[in-house]
Order: structure tokens, then C-alpha cells, then sequence
């Protein structure tokens, strides 16, 4: 990024993103040119990967682990930048270490076998902030996890050029997938409505929950439920849900 964009205010990355100056490219906000102008905070689970990433047609499916032949220079000039990030002292260390090993690969192309190993070293540390279940997302929260997605994909890169083909071996790669999936929806479930699980049943209560509420909105309730409830392994459908609700509290409470 050069140091000409230093003093950009968001009013004036704004405009020039409406005169075309700019463009967003996911947290990237880029030079029509393509240059790195600046890189926005994003207080979302999503990876901060640029949308090049995606956009590749030659890709190798190795055991349902999908490598994008393309050119990763842009997502690994968006990491270097994040030196800055904000983070837990012990975890800042491991991370702008492993930053820096990435740079060093970036300007030699040499390292590969040390950003390997720090990078499998640093998603354990990392890994263990949220090993507990976790009660609510906050924005240290969001910012490890970001964190550790970016760490994860230097590792599945790294591992790719390493091993190519044999990267469908790695365990690693998939524990570390399943644990973070397990946690980010944790967390996703509880924010719709806070459960507790005993005795092999899942007890819900759905008082103060955010699908109560949608609930009480008619149709535009209905569709937010609908788009949200996907993703919710607690409920395998709308009409599973709407089964819980009438059995559980409908029922009860007419009963009663």
C-alpha cells in the first residue's frame, strides 16, 4: 500500500469509490489501477480474503479441499498489512511472527517449511481461546477468529505447496475446519435462542429470543426465520420449528 494513501478519511474513500477512483474488494478497498488504498475493519465472522481468491476457473478438488489456482499476491499483501491488528499480547507475538515469516516468503519466495510450522503452531495457540464453549460473540471474539482463519489459510496454502496432492492426508487441516465450524455456529445458535443441553434433550427456551421476536413481525418474522433457521442444527425446518413451538409453548400454555 503506498504511503500516498495514508491520510485517506472514509468520507473521501467513499467518494472516491462513488466517482470510481476506487472499488471495494471485500475489506480491500483498491486503486481502479488495483493498487491497496486502505483496509477497512470488518467486524464480521467473514474471512478478510479477497474476492480474486474466488474468482479462478483451473481448481484441484483434493478430498473435498478445494485449492484455487490463482494468484494469492493480493491476499497475502491484505495479511501483511494487518500487522497492526489488535490482539492478546501473547497471541499478537505469534501472529506478527508468522506475518513476517509471510513476508519473507512473499520477497524470496524461501521460508516455506518455517511458514508451515508457524503457522500449524500458531493455530493451536490459537485455537485454545476458544476450546470452551463460548457464551457471546464479542469483537476481541470476532477479531480471534478472523485471525485464526487467516493463520488457517497460510496453513492449507503452505501445506498445498508443500505436499500438492497429498495435502488430502493432512488431519490437521480438517479437525481444525470441524472445530471452528462447531464454535462459530455455538455461538450463531445461541444468539437466536439460548439453549442448554442435558440428559440428551436440548432444552430451548424461547422467551427473549430473537425468533420470539421474529415471531411477532407476520410475514417479514417468517422469512427472517426461514433464511436463518438453515444454518440452526438444532431444527431440521421451518415446519420442524414451527412443530417445537406449537408443542413445547403453544400447547403448554393454552393448557395451563
Amino acid at each position: 500500500m503506498s504511503k500516498k494513501y495514508l491520510g485517506l478519511t472514509e468520507k473521501e474513500l467513499d467518494k472516491g469509490i462513488e466517482e470510481g477512483i476506487f472499488k471495494e474488494d471485500g475489506t480491500l478497498i483498491r486503486h481502479k489501477s488495483g493498487e491497496i488504498v486502505k483496509i477497512r475493519k470488518n467486524n464480521t465472522t467473514n474471512q478478510n480474503f479477497p474476492s480474486t481468491i474466488f474468482q479462478s476457473t483451473n481448481i484441484t478438488n483434493v478430498n473435498q479441499t478445494i485449492i484455487y489456482q490463482t494468484d494469492i499476491r493480493p491476499f497475502i499483501n491484505a495479511l501483511i498489512e494487518r500487522k497492526d491488528i489488535e490482539l492478546i499480547e501473547n497471541l499478537k507475538i505469534l501472529y506478527v511472527k508468522l506475518l513476517d515469516t509471510l513476508e519473507q516468503y512473499k520477497s524470496y519466495n524461501d521460508g516455506l517449511k518455517d511458514l508451515n510450522k508457524y503457522s500449524r503452531n500458531s493455530l493451536s495457540e490459537f485455537e485454545s481461546l476458544f476450546q470452551k464453549e463460548p457464551t457471546k460473540i464479542t469483537e476481541d471474539s470476532l477479531t480471534i477468529f478472523n485471525s485464526y482463519i487467516d493463520i488457517l489459510f497460510i496453513y492449507m496454502i503452505s501445506t498445498y505447496k508443500l505436499y500438492e496432492k497429498e495435502i488430502s492426508k493432512d488431519t490437521i487441516i480438517k479437525n481444525k475446519i470441524t472445530n471452528l465450524e462447531k464454535t462459530v455456529r455455538y455461538l450463531y445458535e445461541q444468539k437466536l435462542a439460548k439453549s442448554t443441553f442435558s440428559d440428551d434433550t436440548n432444552y430451548i427456551p424461547m422467551h427473549n429470543s430473537l425468533y420470539a421476536k421474529f415471531l411477532l413481525k407476520d410475514s417479514i418474522g417468517i422469512e427472517k426465520i426461514n433464511k436463518y433457521i438453515k444454518y440452526d442444527s438444532r431444527f431440521k425446518s421451518f415446519s420442524d420449528f414451527m412443530k417445537f413451538i406449537q408443542k413445547d409453548f403453544i400447547k403448554e400454555g393454552y393448557n395451563n
